[in-house]
């Protein structure tokens, strides 16, 4: 129905963006994270084609420091064991902190980008309770055309922190 809101995943591979096509003259589209999509019912049919297209420009570093916890990006690596992520992907930080440690998205985790404080990340939530390493939080950020640094501390106590609730609105072509 009209107004109606529409969920849905989409999940581009590793280096590539996902590109909307739509036969509507408006819609709204957003993104929620962790590759799910949202959008509202125009008052007509709708036909969505969800492209998969290469990121532009060149792959950038993410460089990570973690205390109290393991924590690791979901994306390509270089030969050298590095992470790297194109210009404009979403990438995820799965953080698995040490015993008897939460992560607190507030105060826990800090990221820069050319030396600044970097804005294009949010707390996504957390994976269910796994029986090797408990709680798994995620993070997730929009990569920029430069390098992004990551510190990440946990601090002590073991109750998950309340998931965020970030729509990104999305161009559609």
């Amino acid at each position: 129905a009209a107004g109606e809101s529409v969920i849905f995943y989409a999940e581009p591979w590793y280096g590539y963006l996902v590109q909307f096509e739509v036969n509507a003259d408006t819609i709204e589209l957003y993104y929620l994270g962790g590759n799910y999509y949202e959008f509202i019912m125009p008052d007509q049919d709708v036909v969505m084609t969800a492209h998969f297209v290469p990121a532009p420009g060149d792959a950038h570093y993410i460089n990570m420091e973690y205390a109290n916890c393991f924590a690791l990006a979901d994306c390509l690596t270089d030969a050298d064991d590095r992470d790297i992520a194109k210009a404009g992907e979403f990438v995820q930080i799965l953080i698995f902190p040490d015993e008897g440690f939460k992560f607190e998205p507030s105060v826990s985790a800090a990221m820069t980008s050319g030396g600044r404080d970097f804005p294009d990340w949010w707390y996504v939530g957390t994976l269910e309770d796994d029986p090797e390493y408990g709680t798994v939080y995620i993070v997730e950020l929009l990569m920029p055309d430069t390098d992004v640094d990551i510190s990440i501390t946990c601090t002590p106590g073991t109750t998950p922190a309340a998931a965020s609730s970030t729509r990104i609105p999305v161009s559609v072509n």
